[in-house]
């Protein structure tokens, strides 16, 4: 009978943890959301795809989601190794104040030290457009 109980406390206690990290996951992708500025990454794709064929502008393409979701998935690492859940949950809150807002709209200027770099997304983003460049030429 010990054993059972103690099976049942441990499984309840697993799907209570489980259900806990999937809630800081789906936290942390929203905070990714509002933090990760989507509209500039979608127009640069299709600037940077704008003169390539079908094909070409579907490899491009892949390729392009690939690095972008590489990309957030090192911020949401950043967010999830950083901050506790109760903390993202803070910065939700936060975000959706006025002061949060504005903060928002100037956070090119503010963010710093050792968040995750946008320069090594447009290099890898750039060496696509140079190889899909290379193979149009050939």
């Amino acid at each position: 009978m010990k054993k059972i109980f103690l099976s049942g406390i441990l499984l309840f206690s697993y799907h209570v943890t489980s259900a806990q990290d999937t809630s800081f996951k789906e936290d942390v992708s929203k905070l990714v959301e509002i933090t990760v500025d989507t509209k500039d990454m979608s127009l640069m794709r299709r600037a940077l795809s704008v003169r390539l064929n079908a094909k070409e502008k579907e490899n491009f393409n892949k390729d392009y989601d690939v690095i972008v979701s590489e990309f957030t998935s090192d911020i949401e690492k950043y967010y999830m190794d950083k901050y506790t859940h109760d903390e993202i949950q803070q910065l939700l809150a936060f975000y959706k104040t006025p002061v949060g807002k504005k903060f928002l709209s100037d956070k090119r200027l503010l963010v710093e030290n050792d968040f995750p770099d946008e320069y090594p997304l447009g290099m890898e983003i750039y060496k696509m457009k140079k190889k899909e460049k290379e193979k149009k030429e050939e």
